[in-house]
């Protein structure tokens, strides 16, 4: 009888262990960096003071969720699938998923809406219409008129995912489907061609800047490269070979990155359970691969770039005098009332940098892992898909204009050059702090 009893509570424990490994995987985690679904992001409601009157809107648009690049989509096709022909009668025999999962990988296919590409998931498509609706019903003062090229300045990246993004925003925004192109930046264009602000006619600045990146490059590798060295990065590893039942030799660790890139690609959009590939991953296993590219985006476009001040200053240029166009429009001038930019994460959180927001006390390096609930800096937080940078000048009712700034329609505080906090600015303070700013990091007009 003591033997049975043995025996069950073995039983007991083996099972409560693969119940709490199941139980880690589900949630499931969808804190994804740069491929967070937006929904988690966004406020969903933009607050509009009562007594103000929106005279313009500035926006930065992040492309909506979008199909992995077709060559690096077909290379995890081909790794993926090569692995899980190798290695299918090891994982049937050893793994520690339930054999629902272990199944679920070996049958694996990608998603029927992967194969169809490049540019927007249907989700990318739909996210950019519910956006474009709930700006279009906050500020609806402003898109009073068709659109026309006085009143609505438009420009996108050269970028099929930008270009979709920019036609699908401005036809639900005025309600116009016969809006089918839209503008497109030249390749020397130094606001939205963020790497292109090489290209000086300076060869003194140009050799300067062109050092002054290339190191940075360096440092970004090595900090991603050391991390994916780290004892940290390696548990995540051995963590995985033992849920699907591997020995070192079965897994190589690179391989476990195209698991993560297949997850993400598919539990971004994905409103239905767990996907296949995020099942060999716990949830500390997905923080630790999110902070990978947090090394990558806060070392290129956040605090951990000196030289990324100088990048975002076109663009935060840009906005000063958009701004001061509108403010001193005399009667008979005709300043636009819609500015709209299309482009990718890094010019969103440009802007983020500019305004001196999400800095905090740390800096993100290989050494000091601590996990990602409690950054200042992070990227799911502030760069998902369909990330979006808004400025609104105002005018109250006696007159004096105010500007609001929005990441992702959630109204943000900023801080101004008197030390003051303010989320409805006066125009003299922000003005004051967007000078500053160009005439420190500008180095050419």
């Amino acid at each position: 009888m003591l033997k049975i009893m043995c025996v069950l509570s073995l039983l007991l424990v083996i099972n409560a262990k693969d119940d709490d490994m199941d139980i880690e995987n589900k949630g499931p985690y969808r804190w994804f960096s740069s491929r967070t679904p937006y929904e988690l992001v966004s406020s969903q409601k933009i607050v509009v003071p009562d007594g103000y009157t929106p005279q313009q809107i500035f926006t930065i648009n992040r492309h909506g969720t979008s199909h992995p690049e077709k060559h690096s989509r077909n290379y995890m096709l081909m790794k993926l699938t090569d692995f899980t022909t190798k290695r299918g009668a090891k994982i049937i025999k050893n793994a520690r998923l339930s054999s629902e999962d272990i199944q679920s990988i070996l049958n694996w296919i990608p998603n029927k809406d992967h194969n169809f590409g490049p540019g927007l998931h249907q989700k990318g498509q739909k996210e950019i219409k519910e956006l474009a609706q709930r700006i279009k019903n906050s500020f609806s003062t402003i898109f009073s008129t068709p659109f026309n090229d006085s009143d609505y300045t438009v420009n996108s990246l050269p970028d099929e995912r930008c270009e979709q993004t920019g036609l699908i925003f401005l036809q639900t925004i005025f309600n116009n489907n016969d809006i089918t192109s839209i503008p497109v930046c030249h390749s020397e264009d130094k606001i939205l061609m963020q790497k292109n602000i090489m290209s000086y006619d300076s060869s003194d600045m140009k050799t300067y800047i062109d050092l002054q990146m290339q190191q940075q490059k360096i440092k970004v590798m090595s900090e991603m490269d050391r991390f994916k060295s780290s004892e940290i990065m390696a548990n995540v590893v051995q963590m995985v070979r033992e849920r699907l039942g591997l020995d070192p030799e079965d897994l190589d660790p690179d391989l476990v990155f195209f698991m993560y890139d297949m997850c993400t690609h598919e539990g971004s959009p994905s409103d239905n359970g767990t996907p296949v590939w995020c099942k060999v991953f716990s949830d500390s296993d997905l923080e630790v691969l999110e902070y990978v590219e947090e090394l990558y985006m806060f070392n290129t476009v956040g605090y951990g770039n000196d030289f990324h001040p100088q990048l975002a200053a076109p663009m935060y240029k840009r906005l000063l005098v958009s701004l001061q166009e509108k403010v001193g429009e005399k009667v008979g001038e005709n300043r636009p009332k819609g500015v709209f930019y299309f482009a990718n994460t890094e010019n969103v959180l440009s802007m983020y940098v500019a305004l001196n927001l999400g800095r905090g006390d740390q800096t993100l390096n290989a050494e000091n892992y601590r996990g990602m609930k409690d950054l200042s800096w992070r990227t799911s937080k502030i760069g998902p898909w369909a990330a979006n940078f808004m400025a609104v000048l105002y005018k109250d009712e006696a007159g004096k204009f105010f500007v609001a700034f929005y990441f992702n329609e959630q109204l943000t505080t900023i801080k101004v050059e008197s030390g003051n906090d303010c989320q409805f600015c006066s125009w003299n303070d922000v003005e004051e702090k967007l000078e500053l700013y160009k005439d420190k990091n500008l180095y050419i007009d």
